[in-house]
């Protein structure tokens, strides 16, 4: 005898089958692609803090290259006014340099025997590696009543410690009317080396 099913068994199974194999693979699919899904969007939430970031971070830039121009400026500004009070510095001490020698001249002449007719100073400067020294030289020309005047006046100047030489160039007798004859001198003396730091 022969059997018929009247049921499509196998047809209904291989449907429920390929069903069942969709679903899978529609799950499967929504399993991978939610944690892509997810995991972009905190990647794209990142990328937009970090641009944040980086527009404040340049903002900040601009504001402290701002902020360092000026204290470029203020220091530049500091420093030209430390140069200036270094020169009026310098120049306060050449003038007191200046008073003081010519006290120390003029301390040492020989009261009424003496005068004074020319005085030149003149200052070089020499350099020597980190260093440089001022040196100033002094002309005195002047008259005298006697020799004996113009040496202790130049003996007077050697026992100051402030010169290194003291050199008589010229010694002549000038008549000043026919009783009188005195001594025309000019002195060449010589400061020991002053030395000053070079920056």
């Amino acid at each position: 005898m022969i059997r018929i099913n009247l049921l499509p068994f196998r047809a209904v199974r291989k449907k429920e089958s390929i069903q069942k194999q969709i679903i899978i693979y529609f799950v499967s699919v929504i399993i991978v692609l939610a944690p892509l899904i997810w995991y972009q969007g905190k990647l794209k939430q990142q990328i937009e803090d970090l641009g944040s970031r980086i527009t404040d971070t340049e903002k900040e830039l601009k504001r402290q290259e701002k902020k360092a121009k000026e204290v470029d400026k203020y220091t530049k500004l500091l420093n030209d006014l430390k140069k200036k009070m270094e020169i009026v510095k310098t120049l306060e001490e050449g003038r007191r340099a200046t008073f003081d020698l010519l006290l120390d001249l003029t301390d040492v002449m020989v009261p009424a025997k003496m005068w004074f007719q020319s005085l030149r100073i003149r200052e070089t400067e020499k350099r020597e590696k980190k260093d440089r020294f001022i040196i100033v030289e002094v002309s005195i020309s002047g008259i005298a009543m006697d020799d004996k005047t113009v040496a202790t006046y130049m003996e007077s100047l050697q026992k100051l410690d402030r010169f290194a030489g003291v050199t008589l160039n010229v010694s002549e007798t000038v008549k000043v009317n026919k009783e009188l004859e005195l001594k025309q001198f000019r002195l060449e003396c010589r400061e020991k080396p002053v030395p000053f730091s070079v920056e």
